[in-house]
C-alpha cells in the first residue's frame, strides 16, 4: 500500500470517527430534547385536563370534561384519563401524570392521564429516524468532500517523499547527476531536499575524481608497460641474441601477464569513457548477419584447438542494425571469448540471431558449467566475477569486460542480460534497434 494512499485511508478514517462521535453526542442530545418535548407536552396536556375537570366540577356538568378526555383517550400513547382519584395502583408499563384541582364543595381530587412506555419511545423513536436521515445525508456528503481534501493533502504531502524517493533511485542506480527540484516549500522537507541534492553532489564529485585519477593513472600506465612488452616481444624473438628454451618459458610468461595487463587498463579505460560519454562512436547501418559470422570465425582456431564446436543459427533475411561495427564487434568478442573459457572440452557455443519485437536479439549460448541465478544481474557489475568459477584453474579476467559489454549496448538503445537454461550452460543475450528500408 502506498504512503499517499496510507494517508489518505488515515485522514478519511479520523473524518469518519469524528462524525461517529458527533453523530453520537447530537443522538443522544436529540433523543433528549424530544423526551423534554414530549414531558412539557404531557403536563401542558395534563394543566388543561385539570382546568376542564375544574370547570365541570363547578357547573355540575361533566359532559365537556368526559368529552375532553374521550379526546385525549384517542392518542394512541394514552392508555387512560380521568378526573376522579383513585386508590388504584398503576398498571405496569405506564407513566401516570396528576395534577389535584378543587371540587365545588371545598374538597380535592385528582386529573390523572396514564401514558403507554412503549408507545411513547416508539413516538419518540419515529421522529428521531428523520434526523438520524438528516444526519446520515449529510455525513455521507461530509465524506465525500472530506475524500477529495484527504486525496489533496496526501497528495501534497507526499509529493516531496515520492520526489527524493524517484532521486535516491536514480542515485542508486548510478546517475549521480540527479538533483531533486525545488518546489516552494519552507520546511522540513524542503530542508532534507537541499541536504540530498548537497549529498548527490557530493558524490558525483567524489565519482568524478574517481574516474579522472582512474583515467589518468590507468593511460600513464599504458605507457611504460608499452614499453616493457615491447622489450619482450625483442628478447622472445631472438633479435637481441639467442636465448634457451627456459628463457622462452620465462619470456612467454612475462609476455602473457603484460598482455593480461594491458587487457585490464583497456578495459578500465573502456569503462571509464563509457560512463563519462567520451567514448566515440560511429553508428551507421551494420549488415547483422555478416559481422555475427566474422566474429565466430575469427574464434574457430581457438575453438578448433579445444575441440570444441561453434554452431550458427541466423533467421533468414536478418535486418540490420543501427550501431559502431567496432564497438559491436568487442561485445561479441568478449561473449565468444568468454563462453570459450568456460566451456569444456567437446562441449558446444551456439550464436544465433532473431528479430523479436522490432529488434534483433543475439544470443551467445555454451554448454559450460552455468551462472548461479542469484548472481545474474551481479555479473554485469564493475570488477564482479563469480566465485565458483574462480577455482576452475582458468586464468583470471579483470572483471570488467560484461560492464564493457553493458555500457556499449545501452550506447546502442539495447539492453543486454545473462540465463541459465534448465538444460544447462550460459546464455547471454543482447538486443540492438533495426534499421528499416528508408531509415538507414
Amino acid at each position: 500500500m502506498s504512503l499517499r494512499l496510507r494517508i489518505s485511508l488515515v485522514i478519511l478514517g479520523l473524518m469518519a470517527l469524528a462524525q461517529a462521535m458527533f453523530g453520537s453526542a447530537y443522538f443522544i442530545l436529540q433523543r433528549r430534547a424530544e423526551l423534554a418535548d414530549t414531558y412539557n407536552r404531557s403536563m401542558e396536556t395534563l394543566r388543561l385536563a385539570a382546568a376542564v375537570c375544574h370547570e365541570s366540577s363547578l357547573t355540575d356538568d361533566w359532559t365537556k370534561a368526559n368529552s375532553h378526555l374521550s379526546f385525549l383517550r384517542e392518542d394512541p400513547t394514552v392508555r387512560y384519563a380521568s378526573c376522579t382519584d383513585t386508590k388504584e395502583p398503576i398498571p405496569s408499563g405506564v407513566r401516570e401524570f396528576s395534577r389535584y384541582f378543587e371540587l365545588k364543595d371545598g374538597s380535592r381530587s385528582r386529573a390523572r392521564i396514564g401514558y403507554n412506555n412503549a408507545a411513547v419511545n416508539a413516538a419518540v423513536h419515529s421522529r428521531l429516524r428523520g434526523a438520524i436521515w438528516d444526519m446520515a445525508s449529510i455525513a455521507s456528503i461530509t465524506l465525500f468532500f472530506g475524500l477529495l481534501v484527504a486525496l489533496f493533502v496526501a497528495r501534497t504531502l507526499t509529493r516531496p517523499i515520492e520526489a527524493l524517493a524517484k532521486g535516491a533511485r536514480a542515485v542508486g542506480e548510478g546517475d549521480l547527476e540527479y538533483r531533486v527540484p525545488a518546489d516552494g516549500r519552507e520546511d522540513e522537507l524542503e530542508t532534507l531536499r537541499a541536504r540530498f541534492n548537497a549529498m548527490a553532489e557530493r558524490l558525483a564529485e567524489t565519482d568524478r575524481m574517481k574516474r579522472n585519477f582512474i583515467q589518468n593513472f590507468t593511460h600513464d600506465l599504458k605507457n611504460p608497460l608499452s614499453g616493457i612488452k615491447a622489450c619482450i616481444e625483442t628478447l622472445h624473438s631472438g633479435n637481441s641474441g639467442p636465448i634457451n628454451g627456459k628463457q622462452r618459458k620465462y619470456l612467454e610468461s612475462s609476455l602473457a601477464a603484460s598482455e593480461r595487463l594491458w587487457d585490464y587498463l583497456d578495459d578500465m579505460l573502456s569503462v571509464m569513457k563509457l560512463q563519462t560519454g567520451r567514448f566515440p562512436m560511429d553508428v551507421q547501418s551494420v549488415e547483422t548477419a555478416r559481422l555475427l559470422k566474422e566474429a565466430i570465425e575469427g574464434f574457430s582456431i581457438r575453438a578448433e584447438n579445444s575441440l570444441i564446436t561453434l554452431k550458427v543459427d541466423l533467421s533468414p533475411n536478418l535486418p540490420s542494425v543501427k550501431a559502431d561495427e567496432q564497438l559491436l564487434r568487442r561485445v561479441l568478442d568478449n561473449l565468444i571469448a568468454n563462453a570459450l573459457n568456460f566451456t569444456p572440452r567437446e562441449g558446444t557455443i551456439t550464436l544465433s540471431a532473431h528479430l523479436r519485437d522490432g529488434q534483433v536479439r543475439v544470443d551467445v549460448h555454451d554448454t559450460g558449467p552455468g551462472i548461479p541465478k542469484d548472481e545474474l544481474e551481479e555479473i554485469f557489475e564493475n570488477f564482479y566475477q563469480v566465485e565458483r568459477n574462480k577455482s576452475r584453474g582458468r586464468t583470471p579476467g579483470t572483471g570488467l569486460g560484461l560492464a564493457v559489454c553493458r555500457s556499449i549496448v545501452a550506447e546502442h538503445g539495447g539492453r543486454i542480460w545473462a540465463e541459465s537454461p534448465a538444460d544447462g550452460g550460459t546464455r547471454f543475450r543482447f538486443t540492438l534497434p533495426v534499421v528499416y528500408s528508408g531509415n538507414a
